[in-house]
């Protein structure tokens, strides 16, 4: 059977995939997928997110591992639940998965929850369901469950950067549908909603809130970091390092006039953190701007000259250039 006779059979699973690879060669080319990207802090107002990360990937692998799991697993499902079925499954395991993340102040991307969903809804089903026996036998499960395991290790020592929430929410999510009790499902769903309600409204660990917002600076969702770094802010963190990755993100964002009075505030910090011209040219940006602004016919002019975007921008305290990962990071 070809490739289009079986996605015309599993129109669900086929979706997921081609969506999967069309946000990831738009994201490969340049094209901006930040608006499909989960933000903690929009994952009530904007819950549609929590379903749209798990299109964009992390990189080819990432992509691979996830559509080879997706392709082989909701097959399995949806030839024996139908479409339906397999829709409301993949969008409940989504959001359990995003949520997770998103109670953590996280952000996350790819199939992978849904991969641990559909993995662990066969493993419970097949223990009652004769359409599923056999499907999932101990030995694939042990090996989601060492994948799960060694991706841990290689966060905590910052090899990789790696949603473990979301497996574990995934996974949890369909191993609770597959159950024969209907009433799991819906208490792992209610608590996952109300985790993603009242966590995010304690102060999460500074440390995990740097790591976070340096991650998404880094691999360019910038919005995501511009929040991270704010609720940072607002929790008292005074470090010149925060405010430089901070302006770094508006600069990225073009928000340069914010970017250079948040460099303005780190060289009040740590005057050190820069060069005498790194600290010379934010001096004279926001000069320009004071004196810009007590004109009425400056008001809204462009940015004083000598300093196009770009050619007279800070660094970041290492030397490297204000669009890099490192310095304060």
């Amino acid at each position: 059977m070809s490739l289009i006779q079986d996605a015309q059979r599993f129109p669900v699973t086929a979706v997921m995939i081609v969506g999967a690879i069309a946000a990831f060669l738009a994201d490969a080319s340049g094209r901006s997928v930040e608006h499909l990207m989960l933000l903690p802090s929009l994952a009530l107002s904007e819950p549609w997110r929590l379903v749209t990360c798990i299109l964009p990937h992390g990189g080819p692998f990432h992509l691979l591992f996830n559509v080879y799991w997706v392709w082989m697993l909701g097959r399995v499902i949806e030839s024996r639940m139908g479409s339906p079925v397999t829709a409301v499954l993949t969008v409940i395991c989504a959001i359990a998965a995003s949520g997770l993340e998103a109670a953590m102040m996280h952000s996350a991307v790819g199939l992978s929850g849904i991969v641990y969903g559909f993995a662990f809804y066969a493993f419970a089903r097949g223990k009652y369901d004769p359409r599923f026996f056999g499907v999932i036998d101990a030995r694939l499960i042990r090996f989601f469950l060492g994948w799960f395991i060694l991706c841990i290790a290689l966060t905590e020592l910052g090899v990789l950067a790696v949603a473990n929430a979301a497996h574990f929410g995934g996974g949890l999510m369909g191993f609770a549908c597959g159950l024969r009790r209907r009433w799991v499902a819906p208490l792992v769903l209610g608590a996952v909603v109300a985790a993603m309600a009242v966590v995010p409204q304690y102060s999460a660990p500074a440390r995990y809130l740097r790591i976070t917002a340096d991650r998404d600076l880094q691999e360019g969702r910038l919005n995501a970091a511009i929040e991270g770094y704010e609720r940072l802010i607002e929790d008292g963190d005074l470090s010149a390092g925060t405010w430089n990755n901070y302006g770094i993100a508006l600069q990225d964002a073009d928000r340069i006039d914010e970017a250079f009075e948040a460099w303005g505030v780190a060289v009040e910090i740590d005057p050190q953190s820069f060069t005498p011209e790194q600290r010379k040219v934010i001096q004279l940006r926001l000069e320009g701007r004071a004196r810009s602004s007590e004109s009425p016919a400056g008001r809204g002019d462009a940015p004083p000259s000598g300093t196009p975007r770009g050619a007279a921008s800070p660094v970041s305290p290492s030397g490297s250039s204000s669009g890099s990962s490192s310095g304060g990071r």
